[in-house]
């Protein structure tokens, strides 16, 4: 299963940056601090999806340039059309393909939990979304 983890990871990547000469050019791979996908921890950049990231390049012999950079920052290339220039792990939704490409996914993460002590779970179970229990001046 990793071998077709890193094929689609490349795609991502590969499908922003449709002229690239692949052995010549440098590739800025943006990335967004995103714990614990990707990180900084004591100067060091961790993380399984970074490391992912950085094994296909490496396996693909291209030359990649791995920057950490906040979300504002990365969109804000994207749609000035900075070129030789991609990023990994987003969400696929409308405004953004209009921007750039998608390939198939290759990580989902993991649905969100609510963790609900004994005492609280009568009063938390009648909510059917998250927006109508934050909206409950009952629980905080």
């Amino acid at each position: 299963m990793l071998s077709l983890n890193r094929s689609l990871l490349i795609l991502i990547c590969l499908t922003s940056l449709p002229t690239l000469r692949l052995h010549a050019e440098t590739i800025t791979v943006a990335w967004r601090q995103k714990p614990p996908q990707q990180y900084i921890e004591n100067g060091k950049e961790k993380g399984a999806l970074l490391d992912l990231a950085k094994q296909v390049f490496a396996d693909a012999k291209l030359n990649a340039r791995f920057v950490e950079a906040p979300a504002k920052r990365i969109w804000h290339n994207f749609s000035n059309g900075t070129t030789s220039y991609c990023s990994f792990g987003w969400y696929k939704i409308s405004g953004r393909e209009a921007i750039v490409q998608f390939s198939q996914s290759f990580h989902k993460d993991p649905p969100h939990t609510l963790i609900v002590g004994a005492k609280a779970l009568s009063k938390v179970q009648p909510h059917k979304t998250l927006i109508n229990l934050l909206q409950d001046p009952q629980l905080s």
